[in-house]
């Protein structure tokens, strides 16, 4: 189990989508970069998280075959046919143990993960707009002294870079 709470562990740093926005960037960059975000933690998750569980489990329960004939049968057997015998083992508690842990990461990475992405956004929002005519709008954010005394860790620069062009028709 400890191994497995170790993969659990390494699992839990990392990030569904990606919070380091550190550039303004065009709508379609910033989509392909959590698109591309989503995907390898996904096929993270699929491939390799699930594997290298799998594989903890094979390695650690392997039969021994010198104490299968010593004290009968296994407690852990991963050879066992016998359904009735499978339910009343220690290895499907332990396989619901398992997916438990492995339940609770996922839904702690994603909670943290999504927490981080909403704060790496908000770092562009303003404290407050105010439109002050169809050619003037003022964005307040926080002071050099609010700054300082609360920390902000980067300046403020615009998320996305839009282009806009002026057709024939306007």
């Amino acid at each position: 189990m400890q191994e497995i709470k170790k993969e659990c562990n390494d699992v839990l740093l990392k990030d569904i989508y990606n919070p380091n926005i550190t550039k303004s960037m065009r709508v379609q960059e910033f989509k392909n970069i959590q698109k591309s975000s989503t995907s390898q933690i996904s096929y993270y998750l699929k491939e390799t998280w699930v594997n290298k569980i799998k594989d903890i489990i094979k390695t650690n329960f392997a039969e021994d075959p010198l104490q299968t004939s010593q004290f009968g049968r296994p407690w852990y057997s991963l050879h066992e046919t016998s359904k009735d015998a499978y339910e009343m083992g220690k290895l499907k508690k332990f396989l619901t143990q398992t997916k438990f842990v492995m339940q609770d990461t996922l839904l702690y990475m994603t909670e943290v993960s999504v927490k981080r992405f909403v704060d790496a956004i908000c770092d562009f929002v303003p404290l407050s707009t105010e439109v002050v005519n169809s050619n003037e709008v003022l964005n307040v954010y926080y002071t050099q002294e609010e700054i300082e005394k609360y920390g902000a860790l980067k300046d403020k620069i615009p998320l996305f870079h839009i282009d806009l062009t002026v057709g024939e028709d306007a």
